[in-house]
């Protein structure tokens, strides 16, 4: 799999209608991805199982999305001091070199049809 050679043959509107398709491949490759993991869960008898060539191990976690507001109430939240990244990003743009910061290009292609984007950017770092 994969365009190989071919790809330096190709225009760079062809590159990038391959780079969508390969996208939209992975996307859908990824859901299936995501009902099969739940199939299986479903029916693994334990939370490990050993194979010839692999272990196979189910994992719970929580997902928690509470407001901030029943968070206080349950005396559950903290104050936590986090780098302020747009005041970074004023700094940075007005030309002063920071060290850890650094300027990265990556690719976006949406489709002709709607502004949305159809692949997250930061995918592809």
């Amino acid at each position: 799999m994969g365009i190989g050679i071919k790809g330096f043959f190709m225009t760079l509107e062809e590159k990038m209608a391959t780079y969508r398709e390969i996208c939209q491949q992975i996307k859908l490759l990824e859901e299936e991805k995501k009902i099969l993991a739940q199939s299986i869960l479903q029916e693994m008898p334990s939370k490990k199982m050993v194979f010839t060539d692999y272990i196979a191990r189910s994992y719970t976690r929580l997902s928690i999305h509470i407001p901030i507001e029943q968070a206080r109430m349950l005396d559950a939240t903290k104050m936590v001091e986090q780098v302020d990244k747009e005041r970074i990003k004023e700094i940075h743009n007005g030309g002063t070199a920071l060290e850890g910061v650094k300027e990265i290009s990556y690719l976006v292609i949406t489709s002709g049809k709607s502004p949305i984007l159809d692949e997250n950017p930061f995918d592809l770092l």
